[in-house]
């Protein structure tokens, strides 16, 4: 049986903090853009090329980020293509809810969404935004 004087210091020692470590996982969003080139007719399928990566801090950011990004491309492309893409990307679903809001909600209920776009030179674009798990490295 210990003594009184060592339950005490048993007792205190519960109370010296704890060095505090991040959770192995966590929750996250994961933002990309793809551009699929067209394929020659000696190619075979190429692998996408990954143009924009990054892990926004919350649904409404990643899709600003989203439509922030279509827009910065549809100025790049030819002028038919451009109004296709941003009439595309305004274009208001049937329940009156603009898709920014339905894209955010999907989001927060852990369902990815995603954009896509074909432009007329055969250049495929996909932006997608998914919920994932972000393992800390320690």
């Amino acid at each position: 049986m210990l003594a009184p004087s060592h339950l005490a210091i048993l007792e205190d020692t519960d109370r010296l903090p704890r060095p505090v470590r991040p959770p192995l996982l966590r929750s996250g969003l994961w933002y990309e853009l793809l551009l699929h080139h067209p394929c020659g007719e000696e190619e075979n399928e190429r692998s996408p090329e990954p143009c924009e990566l990054s892990a926004p801090g919350s649904p409404r950011q990643a899709i600003r980020m989203l439509r922030d990004s279509v827009r910065t491309r549809a100025g790049q492309l030819t002028s038919r293509d451009r109004h296709a893409i941003l009439e595309a990307l305004d274009d208001h679903s049937d329940d009156g809810l603009s898709g920014d809001v339905q894209a955010v909600a999907a989001l927060h209920r852990g369902l990815p969404v995603g954009f896509a776009f074909t432009a007329l030179n055969g250049e495929h674009l996909e932006w997608s935004v998914r919920p994932v798990r972000f393992l800390t490295l320690v």
